[in-house]
């Protein structure tokens, strides 16, 4: 096969070095404990060379309401809140359901809504799932096509820190109600056609929505028209 795309440098850069330095020491790790080999040969190595990291540039508060206002996605706009709001990371806003938020009348009277974060969404593969036993894994989603090789999952998130609580202000909790009236109609309209797996960030269908999808929303022209 012809590669048309030419390498952006002679050598690999250090970030991609150190994602596979990092894979292969795991693959030895783990034949350690089978005991295929008796020494893990990455563990002792210093060989990985030095990584700059730059600084992200993040949004300011003004940013931040010109994007949120000129989107016209809803699942993004909801995403979008949710993000800036509790610091939530892509797979926990996907992952979330409607049990875990907390924003009835009576909270919000109160003065005490908040959002339990308990399980991301993620694509895994059905290999994975078989090695680990379903180890972590709350739920699998039904394929739309059931020869592929991978999966859909709520699972619990990698540390035991990600697993919090986030009380949050009011003016996400009455965006997350209007958000939970528009799927309730959907759901009515839709009929046996809507898939509820109670996911708060959903497609108009129900099924789960993958980063990907909230990606092409986030980055079409008419999103970013705000930019120039």
């Amino acid at each position: 096969m012809v590669q048309n795309k030419q390498p952006r440098s002679e050598y690999l850069p250090p970030q991609t070095i150190e994602r596979i330095f990092k894979l292969l020491s795991c693959a030895f790790r783990q034949a350690v404990k089978w005991e295929l080999i008796g020494k893990n040969p990455f563990e002792l190595s210093d060989a990985l060379p030095k990584i700059k990291y730059k600084k992200r540039d993040i949004w300011d508060a003004e940013t931040i309401s010109k994007a949120l206002d000129k989107c016209r996605d809803g699942k993004l706009y909801v995403a979008m809140n949710l993000s800036f709001a509790c610091s939530m990371r892509e797979g926990e806003i996907l992952g979330l359901t409607w049990d875990m938020v907390h924003i009835s009348d009576e909270d919000i009277k109160a003065d005490n809504t908040y959002i339990d974060i308990q399980k991301e969404l993620l694509r895994v593969s059905k290999r994975t799932i078989e090695i680990l036993d379903k180890k972590d894994i709350y739920f699998i989603f039904p394929p739309l096509m059931p020869n592929t090789s991978t999966r859909v999952v709520l699972k619990k998130p990698k540390t035991d820190s990600s697993v919090r609580r986030v009380w949050i202000p009011k003016t996400l909790a009455y965006i997350l109600k209007d958000w939970k009236k528009h799927q309730d109609d959907l759901k009515e309209f839709l009929g046996d056609e809507y898939q509820d797996f109670n996911l708060v960030v959903a497609l108009q269908n129900g099924r789960p929505c993958e980063g990907g999808v909230l990606l092409k929303s986030y980055i079409s022209p008419s999103f970013f028209v705000f930019i120039i």
